[in-house]
């Protein structure tokens, strides 16, 4: 049994109704799935996680984002071997926190898509 949890992380600029690709991560991190139960049915804890991930991502790399600037994160399950997609984790929408600092918080996020989702719009790649 692999004690692995490895993520792939795809950051994209949404520039004028286009993602734009901007950056790929590979982690080992098992934190989008450490809460409480209730919570992980509906995957609130993952979209959460992501986020947190993602403010990280842009405190480390400030010159690939501007205040204010909407970014899609899409994380995927991978296999440790190969790096292989197995299942799309979560897809949420941020906003880089504004020049007076902030975090990217839950009025600006907007879930997009998670497993089992049937909404209109969700991405199945």
């Amino acid at each position: 049994m692999s004690w692995d949890y490895w993520h792939r992380i795809e950051y994209f600029r949404l520039e004028r109704g286009r993602r734009v690709l901007a950056f790929v991560e590979d982690i080992s991190d098992h934190g989008f799935y450490v809460g409480r139960p209730e919570r992980r049915k509906i995957n609130a804890i993952a979209c959460d996680y992501a986020e947190d991930v993602t403010e990280e991502f842009f405190d480390k790399h400030p010159y690939l984002c501007r205040p204010g600037q909407r970014w899609l994160v899409r994380v995927w399950r991978i296999t440790a071997r190969a790096g292989e997609r197995t299942d799309k984790v979560c897809e949420v929408e941020v906003r880089v926190p504004g020049p007076h600092g902030g975090t990217p918080g839950h009025e600006q996020r907007q879930v997009l898509a998670m497993p089992g989702d049937d909404r209109v719009g969700h991405d199945r790649n």
